[in-house]
Parts: C-alpha cells; structure tokens; sequence
C-alpha cells in the first residue's frame, strides 16, 4: 500500500523460467514422437518398470494351464478367452460316430447321448439280451429302447450300472462319465442353489434347461434357452421291460460315475410337464443313458 495515494502497489510478475517440464507442457511435444518430452517419458516408465521389477503378467493370471506372454494368455487346446477360462469344444469322433459338444460354465458336455456299442478300449459291449439274461447279469450290457433304430438315433444306447463302472470306459479318451459333483456343478450353473443341489429327490427348476426346448431338434418340453438338449431316452428296467408311454410316462434319466466306495449308482433325470430335476440312486441292472463329460 502507497502511503502517500492510499493505492495498491502492482508488482509484475517474474517471467516464468523456461523449462524442461514446462516445455513438456505443450501439446505438440507431448504429441511428437521425436520430442525430447516423448524421449524423456519414455525413459522414465520404462526405469520405474525396471527399478520396481514389474512384470506385465504378475497383473494377467492365465487359467486352465495358459500361459502368459506379455500380458497375452497363450491358451492350452480345448480353452480360449482373455485367461483361458472359456471352454473351447469342438466336436469328438468316436468308434465311427461324431457327437456334437456344448460348454456349460466352465464344463464341456456331449450334447448328445452315448450311443457306443464297444468301450474305451474297443472291447464289444454285450447287447441284444432277452428280458431274462438282462435280468440276471452281473457284466456290462446295452440296449435300445424297444429295440427301435429310430429310438437309437434319438436317444443313443441304454447301458446298466455295470457297464457303467467298467475300467475299459465307456467315453472317449480324455472324457468320462460325469461325476455325481459334476452333475451338481452343472445343475447350479442351470440355476439351483448349493443347498439344493446337495439334496435328493426332485430339486428346483433346472430341469426346463436340461431339457430340448420345442424349438430345437428334436424338440421337448424345455426351456427356450435349454443348453442341456436332454431328451426322454427313458430307461430298461432290472425285469428286462422297456419304459414305454403312456404306463411309465416320458422322462429322460442319465448315470453318474461310481462313487468312491462304489455303492451308490446316482443318476439325474427330468420328466415331461415337470421344471424340477431329480437326484436319486437305483438298480445295477437298470438301463440309462450316458453323456460324457471331457477330463
């Protein structure tokens, strides 16, 4: 403040320095790759990389065996998406028949019943046994429902417990027959809940999905988003007779593989008019269908 005028002095102020970090200021440094600003940012990312050790793929986790090269998952074969956590499935020749294949979660399904008459190995699988034999049999064995062509490109082969269990295999190399856990992490991906899906009977709504929807082809009862394609192969029972509507109804009902103490045959099916899908156990030598799931 001037004492004489009462006035504000104005002070001008210092002209600004010219400097490295103000020229950097300027867009068309930024922008040109010759700049010595582009040259300098350059340097000091790359020596906050080298003096902090960072590696580009300790932030990118690879799964499912992929790995990672400079923040890109390298998948291994049968997965794909940004961390290999897709399942890629393709479809699988086996013993002259090519089945279609359909990813769930993080599973791959056959979309499509076994139709097999020989296991893994080659080895036949015994079939063609009167009511009686069937009956009786303590070795694996398959059928077609009501003895039908038709029925068998439908719906596959019907194969009892025992064929089931069998070391030779009834699926492909690097596919099996599902487990009852693997059956329930497909149900919960359908949309039952853990408590549900650990229960017996018939449990939730997943059983629309497990079904063919009208649309599809062959149709059933399903849902229009159905992802299972599951169809009423139905079954042959321990007496050696065929499920055959109207007595028994339509329904479709597949294995799971042994557990480890080998005494509960577990099996999942769904009925016609029916949302819920059933977790039950049965007969060793009752017939069912078999979808493979891939190792």
């Amino acid at each position: 403040m001037d004492s004489r005028t009462g006035r504000g002095i104005l002070k001008s102020s210092p002209e600004p320095k010219s400097t490295f970090l103000h020229d950097c200021r300027s867009w068309s440094d930024r922008m040109s790759p010759t700049s010595t600003c582009a040259h300098f940012s350059l340097f000091l990312m790359m020596l906050i990389m080298v003096a902090c050790r960072i590696d580009p793929c300790d932030y990118h986790e690879c799964l499912n065996g992929g790995v990672c090269d400079n923040w890109e998952c390298i998948c291994e074969e049968g997965w794909m998406g940004d961390d290999c956590s897709i399942p890629n499935c393709k479809p699988v020749e086996f013993n002259g028949y090519t089945y279609e294949t359909i990813g769930i979660g993080i599973q791959c399904w056959f979309a499509e019943n076994l139709r097999t008459a020989k296991y893994s190995n080659g080895d036949d699988i015994p079939g063609n046994l009167d009511d009686d034999s069937w009956s009786t049999t303590n070795q694996g064995a398959q059928a077609i429902l009501l003895d039908s062509a038709v029925n068998l490109e439908l719906y596959g082969r019907l194969y009892n417990w025992y064929a089931v269990k069998d070391a030779r295999g009834l699926c492909p190399v690097g596919w099996h027959v599902p487990s009852d856990e693997e059956w329930m992490q497909l149900e919960m991906e359908l949309g039952l809940s853990p408590e549900e899906a650990n229960s017996e009977g018939n449990r939730g709504t997943a059983g629309r999905r497990l079904k063919s929807s009208p649309f599809d082809s062959p149709p059933w009862d399903g849902s229009w988003v159905s992802v299972f394609k599951g169809l009423p192969g139905r079954a042959r029972y321990k007496s050696g007779e065929y499920a055959n509507p109207p007595d028994w109804g339509l329904f479709g009902i597949w294995w799971s593989s042994p557990t480890d103490d080998d005494s509960t045959p577990w099996f999942r099916s769904v009925e016609q008019n029916d949302s819920r899908a059933t977790r039950g156990y049965t007969f060793d030598r009752t017939g069912h269908s078999v979808r493979c799931v891939r190792d």
